[in-house]
């Protein structure tokens, strides 16, 4: 049932302040910090893209690419200081180092990402209410969505327990719904019984809109 998340959805601690919320009433406040919430209200901990993060990673492709050319041509150099000029080896390194380097980090970040979520230490909590939701990003104000303003959900899974959620937007042409993309810590069951709730409060929701 859309209002009601199973156990394995179930909160834990008040989003707002981390405050435990284990024993208490499945309809309360936080006593910490007066956050109301009630049965179906959830949080999921999800990594979001960050611009610097992006950027440090383009620029040390960019080195890279630049040590494999300098890789090359100490390579032709070498050989041809010993009388056997050969462009082949410095083919190869200049076109197999940027690759194999590239492909490599990007698995060591990605292996790293997937590390924090599963350790509930990504950049981003996504609070789930019966006709809003939030994103905060550390550090950042949260932003308050009404689910009235998104028409579907797409969820993928890229691994056995990581997913990537991205909510549909009703209306493209609005920047400040037109992206919301997150990968959070969830196994292909979880996954589907997190589209299963959001879905039923965006329909909820549009119901509402359209009586009104």
């Amino acid at each position: 049932m859309p209002g009601e998340p199973r156990d394995i959805l179930r909160l834990k601690e008040c989003p707002e302040c981390g405050y435990d919320l284990t024993g208490l009433p499945a309809k309360h406040s936080c006593p910490e910090c007066g956050f109301a919430y009630d049965a179906s209200t959830f949080v999921l901990n999800g990594h979001v893209p960050s611009r610097i993060r992006d950027a440090l990673r383009g620029a040390l492709a960019v080195i890279m690419i630049l040590a494999a050319l300098g890789v090359a041509v100490l390579i032709f150099y070498r050989k041809c200081a010993v009388g056997r000029p050969s462009v082949l080896p410095a083919l190869i390194a200049f076109f197999a180092v940027p690759v194999l380097s590239v492909l490599g980090f990007g698995s060591l970040m990605s292996l790293l990402d997937r590390r924090r979520l599963r350790a509930g230490k990504g950049n981003v909590t996504i609070t789930i209410a019966a006709t809003w939701f939030s994103l905060r990003k550390r550090g950042n104000d949260a932003q308050h969505f009404l689910w009235s303003d998104f028409s579907d959900v797409s969820m993928r899974q890229i691994s056995r327990s990581i997913c990537r959620i991205r909510y549909v937007p009703r209306d493209f042409n609005t920047p400040r719904t037109s992206n919301l993309t997150a990968t959070i810590a969830a196994t292909n069951n979880e996954a589907g019984l997190i589209r299963d709730e959001v879905c039923g409060r965006i329909k909820a929701a549009r119901a509402v809109s359209t009586d009104a």
